[in-house]
């Protein structure tokens, strides 16, 4: 991306971040993206993003087999329950939070605006290392894909409502943080809610998660009903770097010190309100310290020049 700092001549710092993200986004392409053809195929932003997942994923556990056709009717990841002959098509959904946007409501955004503007040439800089180091295999959930009047829904519902910005209060608690996802499906997984048969009333318990409450299709349910336990959901996507293995709880990215969530959270926002910039780069830092150490899990080493992003 050689040229992007040449435009921080003006006075205000949000001038210098628009200036910045219009030239950004001549060149970025989100890698995960997947859209229709006129011949009902479909395009994919980065084909070799699927490619690589499902190179990395398939057999991970023996019951599933994950394959991926570029030309094809079938949109993602297909991956095949052998023990149950289920079969879903999955996209991605990226968790390293969205990348600047004009409508500067995301947390890169509200981290370089609290930024002095002779610091935003190197602030720029390192939010761009943390996106290109969240684009890399590992830095994704997968989501089923619903099917209906003979379409796919190429934007699953779930990764909607998991999201939030600033100023537009759509989505919810979860702010797009790693950690409360993972939370909310170790909720579902956990209560058996997916099984034939589970606790009466559980339901009850499940009144504020998002996923159940928001997004839970038949679909998601039998996809999640997939897996026996959490460990493993976490096993087979390479989550271990996510997840405290004794507690199976998620570790809070809001920590320093790898501390976990607690059984019970509070359901609030908060990624906005009152958080500075030292925050912001805890919370960065340890998303991108867990992508890579994901990406080892799953491809047994660390590539640096295996960037899928721009």
């Amino acid at each position: 991306m050689a040229g992007l700092w040449c435009f921080f001549d003006g006075d205000k710092a949000v001038n210098n971040i628009e200036t910045w993200i219009k030239v950004f986004y001549k060149e970025y392409v989100d890698p995960d993206g997947i859209s229709y053809l006129k011949n009902g195929n479909f395009k994919y932003n980065k084909p070799e993003f699927y490619e690589s997942y499902q190179k990395v994923l398939n057999k991970r556990i023996d019951k599933f087999e994950v394959s991926f056709e570029f030309n094809s009717d079938i949109p993602g990841l297909q991956i095949k329950n052998l023990e149950t002959n289920k079969t879903f098509c999955l996209k991605s959904d990226q968790f390293g939070f969205s990348v600047p946007s004009l409508q500067l409501n995301h947390p890169y955004d509200i981290y370089l605006m609290n930024c002095k503007n002779s610091e935003l040439e190197g602030e720029i800089k390192s939010v761009m290392e943390w996106i290109k180091n969240t684009r890399i295999i590992g830095g994704s959930f997968f989501w089923p894909l619903e099917y209906s009047d003979g379409m796919y829904k190429l934007n699953p519902k779930y990764n909607l409502e998991r999201g939030g910005t600033k100023y537009k209060r759509r989505g919810s608690y979860i702010e797009d943080r790693v950690d409360l996802t993972l939370y909310e499906i170790k909720e579902i997984i956990d209560s058996q809610i997916c099984q034939e048969s589970h606790e009466k009333g559980i339901e009850e318990k499940l009144k504020d998660n998002i996923l159940f409450t928001r997004c839970f299709s038949d679909t998601m349910r039998n996809w999640l009903g997939q897996f026996k336990s959490f460990k493993e959901y976490v096993d087979f996507f390479g989550f271990a770097p996510f997840v405290d293995l004794e507690s199976q709880r998620p570790y809070d990215i809001f920590s320093k010190n790898k501390e976990v969530l607690g059984e019970k959270i509070e359901r609030k926002r908060c990624l906005y309100e009152n958080v500075t910039n030292d925050q912001y780069k805890i919370i960065f830092d340890n998303i991108v310290d867990m992508v890579v150490e994901r990406y080892k899990i799953l491809f047994g080493d660390y590539d640096k020049k295996r960037f899928i992003g721009k």
